[in-house]
């Protein structure tokens, strides 16, 4: 004779699993049909509706406040503001200078350059497009955005 290797609370337990499981499954099984049935009248599948939110920095005080800076003074001219930040300056470094007069190299950023070469290096947090327009004895010029700038070599190098 087998003996029952599950006590009575176990028994209980698993049978309100299996019910759980049972009508989990019937309930999927309703919800993934959402068509109705032919020749009744059973409402369709509802729409999805994804609600979006808008967020507009007030400019006057009947406006509202900010709600991410409520103590923050509400300045009419904010959203009029023409005010363009200066392009930020090019963290590059001239390292070295190497070659012949006819022919000369520069290291920039660990990256050397011929005059004429273009190449993306990166600068401070990004990266940058830059071309080498001429290099001298000890400095060179370079080209990023339109802008050119001098890099000179450190005295003693």
């Amino acid at each position: 004779m087998r003996k029952n290797i599950f006590t009575p609370s176990m028994n209980l337990r698993l049978l309100a699993l299996a019910l759980l499981l049972t009508s989990l499954d019937a309930f999927c099984a309703t919800a993934t049909n959402s068509t109705p049935a032919k020749g009744t009248n059973a409402p369709g599948p509802l729409p999805i509706v994804i609600a979006t939110s808008e967020f507009s920095i007030p400019v006057t005080v009947a406006a509202g406040r900010d709600p991410f800076f409520p103590a923050r003074a509400i300045n009419s001219n904010a959203a009029a503001s023409t005010n363009t930040a200066a392009p930020p300056t090019l963290n590059l470094i001239l390292q070295g200078v190497s070659g012949t007069k006819a022919r000369r190299f520069a290291l920039i950023n660990g990256r050397t350059f011929g005059v004429g070469e273009e190449a993306e290096l990166t600068a401070g947090k990004g990266k940058v497009r830059v071309t080498c327009i001429s290099i001298e004895e000890d400095s060179c010029v370079i080209e990023s955005g339109g802008r050119q700038q001098k890099l000179k070599l450190r005295p003693g190098l």
